[in-house]
């Protein structure tokens, strides 16, 4: 069975939209980083102030210096704004998770009918697996009371499937009586040894 699962983002607006705004936050953090690395391997390198000699020729030619900002301040004024998007980020992302979890409730709410069938063709075979089961256990209960030993190929009873015994208080009988509160099954599809 193929299934067209929609994309989160065409389910639900408010998740597309803060997506796009972490994406947009993620890249510019991931810039301000490579920035920061950048300005600081410069610092190291002119001892934090690359203008220096410019300016000292400009002197030197009577011109008045052009003030240039530092690398330091440079450096200050990155940091500063990775922190703010840093912090804008977790809120980014605390908003993510919950548009996440939303749109993903809508998405599947698309296939409510679809999961309902599927599980109830589930429950009725594994009502109609743990009947026959039942009917196993009856088989080879009246060959014991007729002294019979239940032997070579009848003797298989696919327990692997099934606790042992069949009775009400079985795992399989749980499970079926839940499925039937929740009304995949009817009380006649369950076996009246399991009910």
């Amino acid at each position: 069975m193929k299934i067209e699962i929609p994309s989160l983002t065409e389910t639900h607006e408010p998740y597309r939209a803060i997506e796009e705004r972490r994406t947009q936050l993620n890249e510019k953090a991931r810039r301000l980083r490579s920035e920061i690395t950048d300005l600081t391997r410069r610092i190291l390198q002119n001892d934090g102030d690359a203008n220096a000699e410019e300016r000292v020729k400009d002197i030197a030619a009577g011109n008045a210096p052009v003030e240039k900002r530092s690398l330091r301040m440079e450096q200050e004024q990155a940091l500063r704004e990775r922190r703010e998007t840093e912090a804008a980020l977790e809120i980014v992302e605390e908003r993510f998770r919950r548009e996440h979890h939303n749109a993903s409730r809508a998405v599947c709410e698309q296939f409510e009918e679809l999961h309902r069938e599927i599980y109830t063709k589930f429950w009725t075979a594994i009502a109609e697996a743990a009947s026959a089961r039942c009917e196993i256990d009856e088989l080879h209960g009246e060959l014991n009371r007729a002294g019979v030993e239940v032997l070579g190929p009848i003797a298989q009873k696919g327990s692997q499937l099934f606790s042992e015994p069949m009775r009400r208080s079985a795992d399989v009988a749980l499970m079926l009586r839940r499925a039937e509160c929740e009304g995949f099954l009817k009380s006649r599809q369950i076996p009246e040894v399991l009910r």
